[in-house]
């Protein structure tokens, strides 16, 4: 099966633009910040650092990938976001300006966090996933969740 067979344009854009269409319990479950996510947050001095980090926090966490260059966030995850800072959303606009700072911020909130990029062995663990059946994939999941 080809990677471009594996998904329906739905499942595609579903995946790709899901979470620009959240709604509030959503937002809540995958983009609320934590007193530890707010302190480190706040250790960048201007506010459109302050909120650009959060935002690429955000985005690490769920849907998996960080704003690309000149790339502007989702209304919803800036609204809900920049709330959660008391930081004018506006200050956003100035956030891509530098692309070493955002460069600097995703390396610092890798190796923070944990995130890695998606390489190999993934890539192909994933394709092998998705050639089990459907009732032994939800056993690998189930199991996976219980852990």
């Amino acid at each position: 099966m080809s990677t471009s067979s594996q998904l329906t344009d739905q499942q595609r854009v579903s995946i790709l633009a899901g979470h620009r269409s959240f709604r509030r319990r959503e937002m809540v479950r995958y983009w609320s910040l934590s007193e530890r996510d707010v302190a480190f947050v706040n250790e960048r001095r201007r506010q459109q650092n302050r909120l650009g980090f959060a935002v690429q926090l955000c985005l690490l966490r769920y849907p998996g990938w960080p704003l690309k260059p000149g790339e502007l966030p989702p209304e919803n995850l800036l609204q809900y976001v920049s709330a959660q800072l008391a930081v004018d959303p506006i200050e956003i606009l100035e956030y891509g300006k530098r692309d070493p700072t955002r460069v600097e911020h995703l390396r610092l909130l890798a190796n923070t966090y944990g995130f890695s990029g998606y390489f190999q062995p993934y890539p192909q663990m994933l394709r092998e996933h998705l050639r089990w059946p459907p009732d032994v994939r939800q056993t690998v999941k189930t199991l996976l969740t219980v852990r």
